[in-house]
């Protein structure tokens, strides 16, 4: 994604145009992970060293799905339908306990150049990091000239959506 230099939505749509046997499930997982392991990439490149696409995502593997080194190497397991096993630096830094006393960049998710820049302008540049680097909520509006909100609030419980 980063050499073709196309932003994230279109790269991802493209490649899921490309890759038809991806099913619809498989598609919204990997999009999930492509756009938390953006969203948390100072984060993950600090843990283990890297900003490879490779190595944030086993580094999302084990932050966001609580995955152990044993299992990732599982994951990593070389075959056929499987990314390639995990060389001994990546096992190495996979194995590193993960650092408390990260820098503020790191612990807000935003790039180091921009550093200064916060800590000048916001009185927690960590916490105003977060906020930004963390998924948006999604609002809905009801249109009650058409429908009701309690009919609406209904209706997505059905699907599982807290409204």
């Amino acid at each position: 994604m980063s050499q073709s230099g196309k932003p994230a939505d279109r790269f991802l749509n493209e490649w899921a145009r490309a890759n038809r046997y991806a099913g619809a499930k498989d598609r919204n997982d990997i999009y999930n992970r492509v756009y938390r392991v953006l969203r948390r990439r100072a984060e993950y490149g600090w843990q283990v060293g890297s900003v490879e696409p490779r190595a944030l995502v086993q580094a999302d593997l084990r932050a966001h799905d609580s995955l152990s080194l044993s299992d990732i190497a599982q994951l990593f397991g070389g075959g056929k339908y499987e990314p390639a096993c995990l060389s001994d630096a990546e096992t190495e830094a996979l194995s590193r306990e993960i650092e408390q006393d990260a820098p503020d960049w790191v612990q807000g998710n935003y790039p180091e150049w921009l550093a200064p820049l916060m800590a000048a302008s916001l009185s927690d540049p960590v916490a105003e990091g977060q906020a930004l680097s963390a998924r948006a909520p999604l609002d809905l509006r009801v249109n009650l000239l058409r429908a009701r909100r309690e009919r609406v609030q209904a209706a997505l419980a059905e699907e599982g959506i807290e409204a």
